[in-house]
């Protein structure tokens, strides 16, 4: 016997979602006009989380029939999503189909405030979180903690699992018709990563929001009437015979001697050091969004002519606003082979550099 779910359940969890799919990158809607006056059309299921009946997808035999037929146990999808979230159970757990259940409720609410005319994109919010004292509440929230500890992804874990991760996350949540504002309270190598997967050609509109003495400030690409300081570089020939190339980037930090310690630590080899940044590099040396992505191209320019035979690879320290992070990944394709360092910032292990992500040429995608 199956415990189905009565005609009021299936009504709350549509009308919870505006009618509409709760996988969120699909969010189709599901009810419309029919042939005549009183007739509408609904192609919308009431589909269970945990199964109604034994056998069935994601059963949990420790509920009661009440827990199986309620709203809690019912998500709203079309019938596309509805057969796609039951053929692969390790994708559609439990408990990725209850966050797309409330992220889709969430967006619902926000629909419904915005009161968006047809023709504008729908504007949503998502969080990515790689730090544990991290508090999330974005509409969509990509929280990455379990993997690391503090700063360090811990020892069971590399950044293949991570971009994997992202990667899943962005397929299910991220749809090309809105547009997504991004806020990073992650790792400079997670920011490049989110950068990498969403290049243009992904074709889905991310803009940064980015955390500044003013709070939290949308990073976009608007022209301002500013006079941006302009970015300096200085290139050190070190060893003609090697291609790697170092770029150290120092915005908001002079960084300059901590990177060339740490290199001669670790004697790394390498054809060349780029030092780019201001003359007096501080936490607001950065004015805007629009100066944001105008130093991201200019550093990448300076990237590409740096790699002359793309044999190499490319080493980046960075103190800069995590949006230039972002920026960056997206123009990174062409960049051959890289290695991306964070910094031991609790001085939990060793108060330096440590070599974080590694990326090469293949497609992320």
């Amino acid at each position: 016997m199956r415990d189905e779910f009565d005609q009021s359940t299936k009504d709350i969890l549509a009308n919870r979602v505006g009618w509409k799919c709760s996988n969120p990158c699909c969010r189709k809607a599901t009810r419309g006009a029919g042939e005549g006056n009183n007739k509408y059309i609904n192609i919308g299921v009431a589909a269970h989380i945990c199964a109604a009946a034994k056998g069935g997808p994601r059963y949990d035999a420790s509920m009661t029939k009440a827990e199986r037929k309620s709203t809690e146990n019912g998500i709203w999808l079309c019938q596309s999503c509805s057969k796609l979230v039951d053929s692969d159970l390790s994708k559609f757990t439990v408990g990725k189909l209850k966050e797309m259940k409330r992220v889709s409720e969430k967006m619902a609410s926000e629909e419904l405030e915005k009161q968006n005319v047809s023709s504008e994109k729908q504007k949503f919010t998502f969080i990515i979180n790689s730090y544990n004292d991290a508090v999330t509440n974005g509409v969509i929230n990509i929280n990455l903690t379990k993997y690391f500890k503090g700063r360090f992804l811990k020892d069971k874990y590399d950044w293949e699992i991570i971009i994997d991760e992202i990667k899943e996350n962005l397929r299910l949540y991220l749809n090309k018709g809105n547009r997504y504002f991004v806020r990073f309270i992650a790792h400079y190598s997670v920011a490049f990563i989110i950068g990498r997967l969403l290049n243009p050609k992904a074709g889905v509109e991310v803009v940064p929001e980015q955390s500044t003495n003013k709070g939290i400030v949308v990073w976009d690409t608007k022209e301002h009437e500013v006079l941006y300081e302009e970015l300096l570089l200085e290139t050190k020939i070190i060893n003609n015979q090697c291609s790697d190339v170092a770029f150290v980037l120092s915005i908001t930090r002079n960084i300059q001697q901590d990177v060339l310690k740490y290199i001669d630590n670790q004697k790394l080899s390498l054809g060349k050091i780029c030092f780019c940044g201001f003359k007096i590099p501080s936490i607001d040396s950065v004015v805007d969004g629009k100066h944001a992505w105008d130093i991201a191209k200019q550093i990448n320019y300076w990237i590409e002519e740096s790699l002359i035979n793309r044999e190499g690879i490319l080493h980046i320290f960075v103190s800069a606003p995590v949006s230039i992070m972002f920026n960056l990944g997206k123009m990174s394709l062409s960049y051959g082979k890289g290695q991306i360092y964070e910094y031991d910032l609790e001085n939990d292990k060793s108060g330096t550099y440590y070599p974080a992500l590694f990326f090469s040429e293949r497609d992320w995608m």
